[in-house]
């Protein structure tokens, strides 16, 4: 099982790399303006997880958002998860990731990993 966090700039990934990158194989992206070329590589992966990690669930007028949307619509085997570190408004325009939690800031780790193992060992 393959992970690919997108993450924001000033977003602490220690735990992370300690807890994740130990167990599957990870690549990390920075939510940036090289975004689009980076996403090319999950085009015909199988049973991945595409994880979104911001401050606050992005809006899905947002740029970045609408880049990340292409490419998993384009294969429905990604799992997508949405993290915000901080509570925020979310929008009420339908979403099209699998999971989406915010407001639980530095618990948000332990919970996606618990996601990501449930998911990685359903039948």
């Amino acid at each position: 099982m393959n992970i690919y966090l997108i993450a924001e700039k000033n977003i602490e990934l220690n735990y992370f790399k300690r807890n994740f990158k130990k167990k599957m194989k990870s690549t990390e992206f920075n939510l940036d303006s090289s975004l689009a070329a980076k996403l090319n590589v999950i085009a015909n992966k199988k049973e991945c997880f595409v994880i979104l990690i911001t401050n606050t669930i992005l809006s899905r007028k947002d740029k970045n958002y609408k880049i990340i949307k292409n490419h998993i619509e384009k294969n429905k085997e990604i799992n997508f998860i949405e993290v915000g570190l901080n509570k925020s408004l979310v929008e009420t325009n339908k979403t099209i990731s699998n999971t989406l939690m915010h407001g639980f800031k530095k618990n948000s780790w332990p919970l996606l990993e618990k996601l990501i193992n449930y998911w990685g060992n359903k039948p």
